[in-house]
């Protein structure tokens, strides 16, 4: 399963790299625009210590820019109403 992990910002990279081979974690992408914060495969959860701001699982369901989603399927009710005093 892929996480994005958010690494602390105290961090050096041979320390990042450290934590990455004891958890046997895989490097898929570093997003450089977010400070530490990379998406790694790991067939069990990271484990999360002093070096680690947060994981959070990667969702394969997000949106995709210029993709169209259904938000509803289903039709909304209709409810007819009358514009007279009757």
């Amino acid at each position: 399963m892929n996480y994005i992990i958010e690494f602390a910002p105290t961090l050096t990279t041979e320390q990042v790299t450290g934590y990455l081979t004891d958890n046997n974690l895989t490097a898929i992408k570093v997003f450089d625009s977010f400070g530490h914060v990379m998406l790694v495969e790991s067939a069990t959860l990271p484990t999360v210590d002093d070096a680690i701001t947060s994981v959070v699982p990667d969702d394969p369901n997000g949106i995709t820019l210029l993709e169209k989603i259904t938000v509803n399927a289903q039709p909304w009710p209709t409810k007819e109403v009358s514009l007279t005093d009757d």
